[in-house]
């Protein structure tokens, strides 16, 4: 007869999948990640780098560029920072990061509304989200 401590042990020693190192290991697209930041910085409000990465299950360096490329689209910005990166830094949600007023659209949807700062971005952001099948294309001006 097994004790609770046997028990307990050989569920413990289960199969674990390995921790993944990149994005691409994850089998996630690198506009669902980003979408997924955005929403979690909507409804929890300011966040550490180091805390999003924990919220979302993921290795700070698996969304290190998807925060630098937030950034460089004033969809996020950095509250303060401790001076050791991203890691260390307070996230906040710009103004431009948040849902479009009256059209239904939730966090995240922002840069399917094409509210990127410059035209070769909105393009860029176009094509990588319609690609991944999270926004619609729209038609050249």
């Amino acid at each position: 007869m097994e004790t609770l401590t046997e028990t307990y042990q050989q569920e413990t020693s289960a199969f674990a999948p390995a921790v993944p190192q990149t994005l691409e290991e994850t089998g996630l697209s690198e506009s669902m990640v980003q979408q997924l930041m955005l929403r979690i910085l909507y409804f929890r409000g300011d966040i550490t780098g180091r805390e999003l990465s924990r919220v979302l299950g993921l290795n700070y360096s698996v969304i290190d560029e998807s925060i630098d490329f937030l950034k460089q689209q004033y969809f996020i910005s950095v509250k303060k920072s401790m001076g050791m990166g991203n890691v260390s830094s307070t996230l906040s949600l710009s103004e431009a990061g948040l849902p479009v007023r009256g059209n239904g659209s939730g966090p995240g949807e922002a840069i399917c509304a094409g509210r990127a700062r410059t035209a070769p971005a909105r393009k860029l952001a176009d094509t990588r989200y319609a690609e991944a099948g999270l926004c619609p294309r729209r038609s050249e001006p």
